[in-house]
């Protein structure tokens, strides 16, 4: 790479050349200050920012297999053969949702893949708040297998939804910004916007620390997946004029009826 490209050693000299002192003045400052001010602003007045904030969204959860969720399993007795082949289903059904992905976009447009696949992971999120609320004997304890078939059954399945929603809003953000001048600057801010809400996710088992209050967190991450949904669906009207595409209704009636 460095003897095809030149420009590479070029470049290198002039950093050699370069002061090692860095200008920390104030007047520096301000001017990082209304650069970033500037880029955050056309970044949310960009149309894909309304996507790039609903895949932030799905990012502030407590219902996935993360240090949050292991340590309420520990705590209510499961093991960790069943935590770690849990883990290792979630993957498979997580790796099945990149494969998906492209079957839907080519079945039904990208911009509606993501739709499929958002509404998904709602859909599928809903039994395992569900067996949050629905109390069983001795806490502390596991809970009786029907319980477990809709916590388990249900974080599994949403990861097909969650992953296949994740290509293709990065597809539809690498699509809309192919031609702008600032298209890495549009792209760091929205991992920077995922990283942001993915740390804030631990604001909530801190805040409701006991393991009997870790419904709480579930029914917020819950309640983020459903806006994350709900925003994906005022993106996409904004940029194709309608919700739910007319033409496959009429094609499902004449096909029944």
């Amino acid at each position: 790479v460095w003897n095809r490209f030149p420009v590479l050693a070029t470049s290198h000299r002039e950093v050699d050349n370069a002061p090692r002192h860095r200008d920390f003045s104030l007047q520096s400052l301000e001017s990082w200050i209304k650069t970033t001010y500037n880029d955050w602003n056309l970044f949310i007045h960009n149309p894909v920012f309304i996507s790039s904030m609903a895949i932030s969204l799905l990012y502030f959860t407590t219902l996935n297999f993360d240090g949050n969720m292991i340590s309420w399993l520990k705590t209510n007795s499961y093991s960790d053969a069943l935590i770690s082949g849990l883990r290792g289903i979630s993957v498979a059904t997580g790796l099945a949702g990149t494969a998906v992905m492209p079957l839907l976009e080519k079945r039904i447009g990208l911009a509606r893949a993501g739709s499929w696949s958002i509404w998904s992971e709602a859909i599928f999120l809903a039994p395992v708040l569900i067996s949050f609320y629905v109390p069983h004997e001795v806490q502390g304890t596991k809970a009786p297998v029907w319980n477990q078939a809709l916590l388990f059954g249900g974080l599994s399945a949403s990861r097909v939804g969650l992953l296949s929603f994740d290509l293709c809003q990065l597809k539809l953000l690498q699509k809309t910004l192919a031609d702008h001048p600032k298209r890495n600057t549009l792209n760091g801010l929205q991992y920077s916007l995922q990283n942001m809400l993915d740390l804030l996710k631990y604001v909530m088992p801190y805040a409701s620390s006991r393991p009997s209050q870790f419904k709480y967190t579930a029914t917020l991450s819950f309640a983020a997946v459903m806006t994350a949904a709900c925003l994906y669906m005022v993106y996409i009207r904004r940029e194709r004029g309608h919700v739910i595409h007319m033409e496959w209704f009429k094609a499902m009636r004449k096909k029944f009826l």
